[in-house]
């Protein structure tokens, strides 16, 4: 298995599994919105210091991926990373898979972007509380979602 940055070959199948992670995201009410993800991509080729997409290969196939971006903090100068997206499909969560596209995301934001991170943590399946605490995550926050439809 590796874990390697995108390419420009790899969108159908980051599409396939973003569709999947969507279906198991806290928001798979909302309506995906594939011209964002396609958007999202592209920056990523385009500007690799500021939005990052990993994948998770396993003989060709794309198992899992993340996306993160760098930007400022509304109100602040410093720039921090947050991740978009991180997910790998269920038939490989008791692989280290998800771990390791962790650690390369903490790479680039360590060595490349030169800033701290920001993990978002909305994900409910699997609940990843423990894993955080394990890799030294201190929780600053908690998301709380209220839909008004």
């Amino acid at each position: 298995m590796t874990i390697r940055l995108c390419t420009e070959e790899d969108y159908d199948q980051i599409l396939e599994v973003s569709l999947a992670f969507h279906e198991e995201s806290i928001y798979s009410n909302y309506v995906f919105d594939e011209g964002k993800l396609a958007e999202l991509f592209m920056l990523s080729l385009e500007e690799p210091n500021k939005y990052l997409c990993l994948v998770a290969e396993k003989e060709d196939n794309i198992v899992g991926l993340l996306f993160a971006i760098a930007t400022e903090l509304p109100l602040y100068t410093t720039v921090t990373t947050m991740e978009v997206a991180w997910y790998v499909l269920p038939e490989f969560r008791k692989t280290k898979l998800a771990i390791h596209l962790l650690k390369s995301y903490e790479y680039w934001s360590a060595n490349i972007v030169k800033a701290d991170l920001c993990q978002m943590g909305s994900s409910v399946k699997p609940d990843l509380t423990n894993l955080y605490k394990r890799h030294r995550y201190s929780c600053t926050e908690k998301i709380f979602l209220k839909e008004n439809n």
